[in-house]
């Protein structure tokens, strides 16, 4: 009687864990746990392929237009300083290196009139006034040489004794020599006097400039005529 008690407590105490390892013998058999474990492990993923709002960075259509119209904008205004400031340089150099040449020009004609006589407007014959002006001029230098400053009308530059001393980026459009004082005889007693007048213009398109020159040279010797 006592061993059929000590069996029956047996039973009823294995019956709860015989269950139990039942239940896990069909789970491991279903692979629920594996799953449950799979699942649990799985990073949650943030948006659905079959929706739209996927929270993703980028640029729309529109905001690549506007970004693409701001930038041509800019580059266009870029552009133009650039040009304009290149053009300003060159149209700088060209006016120095005309400047340069002018000046080169005028101090020669300066110097040999000044330190000449016998001032005539056009050919060689007795020294003669030109109050109106005239293209060319002859005289004779400190050595007696005669020299000749015309002005080529075809080629646009100034001539010393029929050779050039100006450059040829330079436009000479007028050259005007006016004589006062260098007649024969004169009764007013003036020291001949001779005015220079140039027009002309330098480089071409938009960095051609205009200029005009006036300087007025004396006889340096003392003239008793």
């Amino acid at each position: 009687m006592k061993q059929l008690t000590i069996n029956k407590i047996r039973g009823e105490q294995l019956t709860p864990l015989r269950g139990q390892l039942t239940t896990d013998r069909m789970r491991l058999g279903n692979g629920t746990s594996d799953s449950r474990v799979s699942s649990a492990r799985k990073p949650a993923v943030s948006c659905q392929l079959s929706k739209v709002n996927c929270s993703r960075s980028g640029f729309t259509l529109v905001e690549m237009i506007v970004s693409l119209g701001l930038f041509t904008i800019i580059m266009f205004i870029a552009t133009s300083a650039l040009l304009s400031i290149v053009n300003t340089d060159r149209k700088a150099r060209s006016v120095r290196v005309a400047a340069d040449n002018l000046n080169i020009a005028l101090e020669d004609m300066s110097r040999r009139i000044k330190t000449g006589s016998s001032y005539d407007c056009g050919a060689i014959g007795a020294p003669t006034d030109c109050a109106g002006g005239s293209s060319s001029l002859t005289f004779k230098d400190q050595d007696e040489n005669l020299v000749t400053y015309s002005w080529d009308n075809t080629n646009f530059s100034i001539l010393r004794d029929g050779t050039p001393i100006t450059s040829t980026e330079i436009t000479i459009s007028n050259l005007k020599f006016i004589v006062s004082g260098s007649a024969v005889g004169s009764a007013d007693n003036e020291q001949p006097m001779v005015v220079i007048v140039i027009d002309g213009s330098l480089g071409s398109g938009t960095t051609e400039s205009g200029f005009k020159i006036q300087t007025t040279v004396t006889q340096r010797a003392y003239d008793n005529q």
